[in-house]
């Protein structure tokens, strides 16, 4: 990215005696920002809409022929809130076109509970990943404990694959 060639200095707002130099300093900070804004931006990446109805997300994955992401959490679990700090990250958002994604505690929502038991869910945090095809749930992958963002969304691209294969040959 070209920078500008003009650079602005206190000088350029001495003219004006409304402005200290700690407001030069202060605007020169701000348009250095705008410059380097462009930069930091994510490239046409969606964030991940996390559902947080089951009934609703099974229904949206059926409609949509796409796989559904679960993430089994519960409040009070210290690995639960760490691992969901790591599915806010930036880089999960590359994965956010592929699947439904759904979060869900089952300890305080009875359709959560059913799927967890459908899972067969035995701790906290737990992923799984289900087709939902004319009404029929079939877990097709399932994975326990705390993942950094980037084990998160590998994983999840396997799996994606794998069932891209398996929906190809049939």
């Amino acid at each position: 990215m070209a920078v500008q060639d003009r650079t602005t200095t206190v000088a350029d707002y001495q003219s004006d005696a409304s402005y200290s130099a700690r407001e030069a300093l202060s605007r020169q900070f701000d348009n250095n920002i705008e410059l380097r804004r462009p930069q930091y931006e994510e490239k046409n990446l969606s964030r991940i809409e996390w559902a947080t109805d089951v009934k609703s997300a099974l229904t949206r994955a059926q409609a949509e022929g796409k796989p559904l992401v679960v993430v089994f959490q519960e409040e009070r679990c210290g690995w639960c809130k760490l691992f969901g700090k790591e599915l806010e990250k930036a880089s999960t958002n590359s994965i956010a076109q592929d699947a439904i994604f759904l979060r869900v505690t089952p300890s305080s929502n009875a359709d959560g509970k059913k799927l967890a038991e459908l899972c067969k869910i035995e701790g906290y945090p737990s992923v799984s990943v289900l087709t939902v095809n004319k009404g029929s749930i079939s877990p097709v992958f399932k994975v326990s404990g705390y993942l950094e963002s980037d084990k998160f969304v590998s994983s999840m691209k396997n799996v994606f694959a794998e069932l891209d294969k398996k929906s190809n040959v049939v």
